[in-house]
């Protein structure tokens, strides 16, 4: 009983690095995620607008 208490005694430090290595991990995933995100839809805005752009303007037969 008392070693297997030292045994959790000692991995306990060692869990909760994991823990806030994981947390960290987490974070970072989050982080690119609204990154890539936020590029993307900015990206397509000026296709957008050309696309409108190209849309509006007058052809040939006009």
């Amino acid at each position: 009983m008392v070693t297997e208490l030292r045994e959790l005694d000692q991995a306990t430090p060692s869990a909760s690095a994991g823990i806030e290595d994981l947390r960290e991990a987490i974070a970072a995933r989050d982080e690119l995620i609204s990154v890539v995100g936020h590029e993307l839809r900015n990206s397509m805005a000026p296709l957008m607008m050309l696309a409108a752009f190209f849309e509006a303007a007058p052809t040939v037969d006009d």
